[in-house]
Order: structure tokens, then C-alpha cells, then sequence
């Protein structure tokens, strides 16, 4: 049993092996890193499996570690796909369609009927629906 076992082992680290010497070298590290955890985390269920919780709990928090599983309960940054700058006037007026004698209404209205296509819910992009939406606040201002 433990013979098959160990083949197996063998078999998934010259995989493993050749899958990274495939990988760009900027990429290579990220892909072992990944492996090593998830080994460590596969050597933890067998542990766990045999009763050797005392082994087990250790290799689990190894692996875990190492593929970054604190990361999922930190809170990641603010989305860097809206736009950071102030837009200036003339942007937005060309952002929404519109001359530079728009009344308020017309802004209410060019912003609605672009965000209705383009909004993230109906398949837009997050970038473009916040670039309207900064336009649409330049010129409400």
C-alpha cells in the first residue's frame, strides 16, 4: 500500500517538475510555492486520515500558510479600476455626449441612457460605468 503511495508521490513531483520548467521564470516560483502548499495540505489529509492528528494539524497550517488562505479574511484594497484623477469639463461633456450649454436635465438624461447598456449588471464594464459616473458629478458640481 504505502509502495503505491509513494510511486504516486514520485509521479505527481516529476509533474510537477515539468510543468514548471514549462512556466516562464517569472512564473515559476508563484507555481512551486503553489505546490509545495498543496502537497503539504495533501501530506496533512493522509495524517489525518491514518489518525496522526499530532503530524496532520501542523503540515494543514504549513500549507495553508504558504498558499496565503489569511489572505481570504483580510480586506483587500479599494478596485483600481475607477478613475482616481479629476475628469476635466470638457472630458466629461465628451463622455456623455453633450455640448457645453447641457441644461441639468440633459446630463440626467445622457447619464441614464448610457449607464442603462453599460452598467456591470447588464454585462458593461466597471471601468466605463464609473468613468460616466465621474463625469455625470464633474458636471452636476
Amino acid at each position: 500500500m504505502y509502495g503505491v503511495l509513494a510511486a504516486i508521490a514520485v509521479l505527481i513531483v516529476l509533474w510537477t517538475m515539468r510543468q514548471a520548467g514549462r512556466l516562464p521564470v517569472a512564473k515559476q516560483r508563484q507555481f512551486t510555492k503553489q505546490a509545495v502548499g498543496y502537497a503539504l495540505c495533501a501530506a496533512g489529509a493522509f495524517f489525518a486520515l491514518k489518525g496522526l492528528l499530532v503530524i496532520a494539524v501542523p503540515l494543514f497550517g504549513l500549507g495553508a500558510g504558504i498558499l496565503g488562505f489569511q489572505s481570504l479574511f483580510s480586506q483587500k484594497p479599494a478596485s483600481a479600476s475607477s478613475p482616481q484623477t479629476i475628469m476635466p469639463k470638457d472630458e466629461a461633456l465628451a463622455v456623455l455626449g453633450l455640448n457645453p450649454n447641457a441644461t441639468v436635465e440633459d446630463i440626467r438624461a445622457a447619464h441614464k441612457s448610457l449607464l442603462r447598456g453599460l452598467h456591470p449588471d447588464t454585462g458593461g464594464s466597471n471601468y466605463l460605468a464609473a468613468k460616466i459616473n465621474a463625469a455625470r458629478d464633474v458636471l452636476l458640481k
